[in-house]
């Protein structure tokens, strides 16, 4: 017996401020293919949605202002490529598996969001996770696929644990004041790492990154362990280099002196910014021969530049900036006596 088709040829579905929807249901007892050619739908101001329907053609999905809304539980969904979830604050757990068709995955404005775990979501290419200040924990596991991943405004996270990876190009992590670790596992293709204004973080664990070009750790104060810093060599590409206000990250890394593609370092730009600790700049930062950009701000220990004969081989260097440094301007000053070359 063939099943009934509902609205066979219906592609786009809007449902707004229906108050009282509580369930997406379909008849029992009866073969029914509902919506069968359906490719997007909206759903908006729908606070006591308890579930969320998927159909067989749909593609593109949105959920806004769902209140009531308490999980998102995806299996199998074959053809689903771009799912955005906005302010949805009673939204507590996410758990997609087996999406195999999804590429991008928005979650924005879910207060009450505790957990993300995506599993065999084979395709997904960017993730972006915004304001979502009760998110404790990120686990992705064998997204294969992943490009690009931001997340931005998280308070409440403690941990992100990202597997096999393989494809991730870009992460950006920003404002997520209680995260305490990171931790990354054949992230083989990363080019940009971007961490900023994570107070609460103490410990970065990053396997080696042959692809790397960008990385960029600002605003970390309580930040003690980075290992990747002492093995930067295994990094040969990195163009730009930017560690600010991490004042528990002690000493600049010999390993700088082999990265020979290096343009700025702020240790890119020698942006050295408010690392207390630093009392000399060694002579192997003459064997940057692609640095364009040294600046030097806030490193109150500072005394010692390298010598004249390792900073004339620096002869793309363009710019040298120093700020806030008082122990090097006192050397430098021509009423002091010199103690060394610079």
């Amino acid at each position: 017996m063939s099943s009934r088709r509902l609205f066979p040829v219906l592609n786009t579905l809007h449902l707004e401020d229906m108050g009282k929807l509580e369930e997406w249901m379909e008849p029992e007892g009866v073969a029914v293919d509902v919506f069968p050619m359906l490719e997007k739908l909206f759903i908006t101001g729908c606070p006591q949605l308890a579930n969320v329907p998927t159909f067989p053609s749909l593609y593109k999905l949105t959920i806004t202002d769902c209140e009531g809304l308490i999980s998102i539980m995806l299996e199998a969904t074959m053809s689903l490529r771009k799912l955005t979830i906005t302010d949805c604050e009673g939204l507590i757990s996410i758990m997609l598996e087996a999406t195999m068709s999804l590429r991008k995955l928005t979650i924005t404005d879910c207060e009450g969001l505790i957990s993300i775990m995506l599993e065999a979501t084979m395709s997904l290419r960017k993730l972006t996770i915004t304001d979502c200040e009760g998110l404790i924990s990120i686990m992705l596991e064998a997204t294969m696929s992943l490009r690009k991943l931001t997340i931005t405004d998280c308070e409440g996270l403690i941990s992100i644990m990202l597997e096999a990876t393989m494809s991730l190009r870009k992460l950006t992590i920003t404002d997520c004041e209680g995260l305490i670790s990171i931790m990354l596992e054949a992230t083989m293709s990363l080019r940009k790492l971007t961490i900023t204004d994570c107070e609460g973080l103490i410990s970065i664990l990053l396997e080696a990154c042959l692809s790397l070009s960008h990385l960029c750790v600002n605003d970390c104060p309580n930040l003690v362990s980075f290992p990747m810093v002492e093995r930067l060599h295994e990094s040969p590409n990195l163009e730009r280099v930017c560690l600010r206000n991490c004042p528990k990250l002690l000493t600049t890394p010999k390993a700088f002196a082999s990265l020979t593609c290096l343009r700025e370092l702020e240790l890119i730009h020698l942006h050295l910014h408010g690392f207390g600790g630093m009392e000399a700049l060694p002579d192997w930062i003459g064997n940057l021969a692609s640095l364009a950009y040294l600046s030097l701000y806030d490193c109150e220990k500072l005394r010692y530049l390298p010598s004249e004969a390792a900073m004339r081989r620096l002869t793309e260097l363009s710019l040298l900036c120093m700020c806030g440094c008082p122990l090097l301007k006192e050397r430098c000053n021509p009423h002091s006596r010199p103690d060394s070359e610079l």
